[in-house]
């Protein structure tokens, strides 16, 4: 094997070995390729077979990420290169939100517990949405003392059927079954963080930010949804825009 690769980005100095470099290029350059070809004339039928194909292509980067952040994170090289976790670090350098760079390193953390999902995300028959969500619940019953072993085999079957979404519904649902105390531990740790914070632009502009637990959250949504909702055809503001004039009316 030849040297590797060195990219210097600020202070660090990312490290890849020149035949990981060749598939990577490989991949970039297949995929500058495919983003040339015109895509006027085709069928709804063929664009709709394209966002499926290119979503499984999307979910097995995914996983390729996951694996990396699980490497990542037992080494604790992005605390070392200043970083308060693994998670933080991606969300800054791989240009990650929270909640992604997050499931890519809880999915890492559990690709030993989850082989038959880990399968499934490669065949296809689910998305890397559903297995952030399994890996998620994993990693809570495996920390649970009062809980039964995980088996990931009924979430599986259920992700196989239905949308993350829903997923997520069906697993708080068997977490609270399966361990009941642990989950209400959470929802008073959740109460506690909530908080809703207002910061003034020199303009005059307030911008808004906040976190709620799940039954804050809900009560908020029941209050505003009613106000929300279009009011007629010609109403043209998205969602955001109408649950902010909402919550005008009804403050």
């Amino acid at each position: 094997m030849g040297e590797a690769t060195v990219y210097d980005r600020g202070d660090e100095a990312r490290l890849l070995p020149p035949d990981r470099l060749s598939v990577l290029g490989s991949v970039f350059a297949d995929l500058e390729r495919y983003h040339q070809m015109d895509k006027a004339g085709m069928l709804p039928e063929q664009h709709a077979t394209a966002v499926v194909e290119l979503s499984r292509a999307r979910d097995l980067l995914s996983l390729e990420i996951a694996e990396h952040a699980a490497e990542l994170e037992k080494s604790q090289a992005p605390v070392e290169w200043g970083s308060v976790s693994t998670a933080d670090w991606m969300r800054h350098q791989a240009k990650m939100t929270s909640s992604g760079a997050g499931d890519c390193v809880h999915l890492g953390e559990q690709l030993a517990t989850l082989p038959k999902t880990v399968e499934a995300i490669r065949e296809g028959s689910i998305g890397f949405a559903h297995a952030a969500i399994i890996a998620r619940y994993a990693q809570a019953i495996s920390h649970s003392d009062s809980a039964e072993p995980f088996d990931e085999r009924p979430l599986l079957r259920v992700a196989q059927e239905t949308s993350p979404s829903r997923l997520w519904y069906h697993a708080m649902h068997a977490w609270h079954r399966a361990d009941s105390e642990a989950v209400a531990d959470e929802q008073r740790r959740d109460a506690e963080e909530r908080y809703l914070r207002f910061s003034d632009a020199p303009d005059g502009t307030v911008f808004v930010k906040g976190k709620f637990d799940s039954a804050a959250g809900a009560t908020l949504r029941t209050a505003l949804e009613p106000l929300a909702k279009p009011q007629g055809d010609d109403d043209l503001r998205c969602a955001e825009r109408r649950y902010a004039d909402a919550w005008v009316c009804r403050a």
